[in-house]
């Protein structure tokens, strides 16, 4: 459909209109955009959308005709099914005809079309398009209509790659167009060949069966196009060789010595586009272990490692925009957009020698690189795109992390070519030239801290004296790479804090209290980090930390606010038991509080002041009596509000869904709550409705894994310290739990049940308040113990709530001694010795004591054995049962040396010499 004329009037109507979108006078925009939702209504809106972008001689200006064509492209993503079928036929016969007009703009809109309407339709909806563009590409004598062409169809290789990778009735698009764009990257337009290779490179990370004949005539075309100087040639090379080593590497290999001597050669172009991706072929080589061998990696060491120091500095562009930012920010108002995502951790029981400790690399950690937004009031706009520029992923940043990545494979090799440079940088009188270099001694900390061990002597107070330095850059980056020496300053101050640890301690809490956001961020990281490897060595200055961060909760703006609330809950975490004291409280809880009160229930802010209260409460909650029943008041309300609006929203999905990390984290506050006053909360509970049970009980139905483990941590802390809060609703909690041991669910909400029935087996094992529940709990538990699908920590938990449970009800549990016993040993074995393991071996024991008799395989008895004399430090009740058990298999037995030879020669020593069966 060609020939249809649009009525003049309307499309009057709508240039004026949309002339007056593009009004820098607010009152006309406001107008426009009435008018617009008015004529959304005009039948034939798109086509009067069509015709003026295409329509040059209509008359209307540039942006008027891009603004038509930017609302068509959005009403064919949105609304094509609203579209008829003779709408779609004329734009489909009218929009190829935009690739010709002489306005880029123009020409690129028309391209988004094509690109927006080929996604809609899919390849078979639209077949002939793909033809048509080949074909202006290919015999087009106007550049401009082969640079459209082949930018349209970049769009669509990029869209729609999976989609021209198959066949279309029995033939594949790609057979076609692969050739072809071979063919069009040797024609004279740059931008033609630049785009050429974007297409081909569509299909190199998917394999396509198209591509794979062609692959090393594609290679020769990028190396004759390694000549080329047009920008975005050398950009689309680079990501054709990352691709390439991904899916072919064996492909580059013959080749590797000349492709590195390009990259590394494009690292050192001033165009930031063209230097950032050659970094990243160089940092995705150094990563890719299954692309080259290390010795294939290792050799190109010494043109590499000069580079990446070389790149790691601040391109002078970058210094200028640095320049333009304010030193001292601490009173600038952070913007929404400046604060990342956070989300809440609900909370997992895990055995106390539990570790969860990974290595994190120099571009992750780096983030403190990134200088954020600011608003101030007179160079809002200038401080803005001077942060944004400088947040962005870039060479400098490629570079330390390809510098980290190389120190972690090749220690020896990386420090040796390093080290002479970075000595050389770190006398420099260029803040640049020094901020580079420490940063690098934080890249290639994790690789060869072992190696510059004897340096390090020299390097930590250097880096100390550097949180002085006036510049910003370098005070941030001496935090961080302080932090990245974290374990070494730790394990090289115990006995001698004066050296390392007190210094460099004093030195980042100073930072805290920076007048710069991001010293303040980096400073405030680094503490946290340090808190991490330190631990109990950092007990005697407690009170200048916490003083420290009680003034920084008062200075802080909200994303650095947010970060000290991680550092707090650190170091209560780390070292809490320390800190429990009525003076430390009286330090740092009125700060905590005071944002306590002026943050409102719907800021995220609230939910991670309480994932920060929820440590702190458990150790501190006995000296906040004149704060906790606020806090726990608010708590309820939060969740009983989270579990209503859930209820509402089942019925009514119009109905906005509650934010769970509200309600995880009240969960979390007042299971810190349970921690502080222990059994003092059966009275804190009694004062506020709803009932804590009842909430935490609908919390079992909830969606959300994350709520119910939370909720299963509550209950699980209640039974170890206030039982009589469980007591009224046991039969409902035990249901509730019951339902929750599924390896269905996640791992967490399965291992907090178990162990949380493991805590009331515990409490209940006086008197036959168990024993209702024992049949179904110690079901649902052996099933568990014994299924193939779960994971350590449930299994260890599952072993001690059975053990516990013998403790209560040993002669309810004797007659599946037999049955259990073995996986009993083999899941508890490697669990670390505490409180937990050593009631569940007590338990174990009075269940076999129940019936000796019920163990009748050898090799099951051996184990139980074995695992009994074995435990080291038993407590005297469990000693004693062990004894006994000992003593009456010796009976039991018919010989008794003879069996007992069959154990490893620790645990023969052990029932000989401990216990002198």
């Amino acid at each position: 459909m060609s020939s249809w004329t649009p009525e003049l009037q309307s499309l009057q109507e709508l240039g004026l209109i949309f002339g007056k979108s593009l009004s820098s006078n607010n009152a006309d925009q406001q107008e426009a955009i009435k008018a617009l939702k008015q004529v959304e209504t005009l039948p034939e809106l798109n086509r009067y959308l069509v015709y003026m972008l295409i329509q040059r001689d209509a008359g209307f200006p540039t942006q008027v005709r891009t603004v038509a064509g930017v609302k068509l492209k959005n009403n064919i993503l949105q609304n094509l099914t609203l579209l008829d079928g003779q709408t779609v036929a004329y734009i489909k016969s009218q929009i190829v005809n935009g690739l010709s007009d002489p306005e880029q703009l123009v020409r690129n809109v028309t391209g988004n079309v094509i690109t927006s309407l080929v996604t809609q339709l899919h390849i078979d909806g639209w077949p002939e398009i793909l033809p048509e563009l080949m074909s202006l590409v290919e015999s087009s004598n106007e550049t401009i209509v082969q640079e459209s062409s082949l930018s349209a169809l970049a769009k669509i290789c990029e869209d729609s790659a999976a989609s021209l990778d198959k066949e279309y009735a029995g033939q594949r698009p790609l057979d076609y167009m692969i050739p072809k764009f071979l063919e069009f990257a040797t024609y004279q337009s740059q931008r033609v060949r630049a785009l050429s290779i974007q297409c081909i490179t569509q299909f190199v990370i998917n394999k396509s069966q198209s591509l794979l004949p062609y692959l090393d005539a594609f290679l020769n075309t990028l190396f004759t196009l390694t000549s080329d100087n047009y920008a975005e040639t050398k950009i689309n090379i680079c990501t054709a060789l990352v691709n390439i080593m991904y899916t072919a590497p064996e492909k580059l290999v013959p080749h590797l010595e000349g492709v590195v001597n390009y990259v590394i050669h494009c690292m050192l172009e001033p165009d930031e586009r063209v230097s950032c991706e050659a970094g990243e072929f160089i940092l995705q080589m150094a990563e890719a272990n299954n692309s080259f061998d290390d010795h294939t990696i290792e050799r190109f060491l010494p043109t590499i490692v000069p580079t990446v120091l070389k790149t790691m500095v601040y391109s002078e562009n970058d210094r200028i925009l640095l320049k333009s930012l304010a030193e001292d920010d601490q009173d600038i108002e952070d913007r929404p957009e400046d604060i990342k995502p956070q989300f809440a951790k609900a909370k997992e029981h895990k055995p106390v020698n539990s570790s969860d400790k990974s290595h994190t690399p120099a571009h992750q950690l780096n983030e403190d690189d990134n200088y954020d937004d600011d608003d101030d009031e007179d160079d809002e706009d200038e401080d803005d795109a001077a942060n944004e520029a400088l947040s962005e992923w870039n060479l400098r940043k490629g570079s330390a992390a390809t510098l980290d990545v190389l120190s972690t494979k090749f220690p020896n090799a990386v420090l040796e070519l390093a080290l002479p440079h970075l000595q050389t940088s770190l006398l420099s009188n260029e803040w640049f030239v020094l901020e580079a270099a420490i940063l690098a001694f934080g890249a290639i900390s994790q690789g060869c801290i072992e190696l510059l061990s004897p340096n390090l002597s020299e390097l930590i107070p250097f880096l100390v004296q550097q949180l002085k330095n006036p510049e910003p850059a370098v005070r941030q980056i001496s935090c961080w790479t302080l932090s990245r020496y974290g374990s070494w300053i730790a394990i090289h101050s115990i006995g001698d804090h004066k050296t390392f640890l007190q210094p460099v301690l004093r030195g980042l809490l100073d930072c805290c209290l920076d007048k710069n956001k991001k010293v303040q961020e980096a400073a405030c990281s680094a503490c946290s980090i340090l808190t991490e490897e330190a631990g109990d060595e950092l007990v005697p200055y407690l009170e200048p930390i916490l003083r420290q961060y009680a003034e920084a909760l008062r200075r802080f703006r909200t994303k650095n606010r947010l970060n000290l609330y991680d550092s707090i809950q650190t170091l209560f975490d780390k070292i809490g038991e320390s800190a429990s004291s009525q003076s430390n409280a009286e330090i740092i809880v009125p700060g905590l509080h005071e944002r306590w009160m002026a943050t409102r229930d719907d800021d995220p802010d609230l939910w991670q002041l309480m994932e920060c209260l929820s440590t702190v409460t458990a150790y501190l909650g006995m000296y906040m009596t004149a704060q906790l029943p606020d806090m726990y008041k608010r708590c309820i309300r939060l969740i009983s509000d989270s579990i209503i609006m859930e209820q509402n929203y089942q019925y009514d999905d119009t109905i906005e869904i509650p934010d769970k990390e509200f309600q995880i984290t009240a969960l979390d506050l007042v299971d810190g709550i349970v921690l502080g006053v222990k059994e003092n909360m059966a009275e804190l509970t009694q004062r506020v409705q709803p009932n804590l049970v009842e909430l935490l009980i609908a919390c079992f139905d909830d969606e959300v894994f994350e709520v119910r483990q939370s909720a299963l941590a509550v209950v699980g802390d209640l039974a170890i310290h206030a039982i009589d809060v469980l007591l009224p609703q046991m039969n409902a909690m035990m249901e509730g739990l019951l339902k929750q041991m599924s390896m269905e669910y996640t791992p967490g909400v399965c291992n907090n049940a178990i162990w949380s029935a493991g805590e009331i087996a515990l409490k209940l094992k006086d008197g036959d308040a168990l024993k209702p529940y024992v049949e179904a709990l110690f079901t649902r538990l052996w099933e568990v113990l014994d299924s193939n699908t779960a994971i350590s920590t449930v299994w260890e938990n599952a072993a001690t709530a059975i053990g516990r449970m013998g403790q209560a009800v040993p002669e309810m549990l004797g007659p599946h001694v037999g049955l259990i016993i073995y996986k009993w040993c083999y899941h508890i074995a490697e669990m670390g010795e505490n409180e937990e393991k050593d009631s569940a071996y007590l338990g174990m024991c009075k269940i076999v004591q129940a019936n000796p008799g019920g163990i009748s395989n050898e090799q099951h008895l051996l184990k139980l054995i074995e695992l009994l004399a074995l435990y080291m430090e038993p407590s005297q009740e469990l000693a004693e049962n062990i004894l006994l058990i000992l003593q009456g298999y010796k009976q039991m037995v018919p010989d008794w040396n003879s069996f007992v030879a069959k154990l490893p020669e620790d645990a023969q020593n052990s029932i000989k010499q401990r216990y002198r069966v």
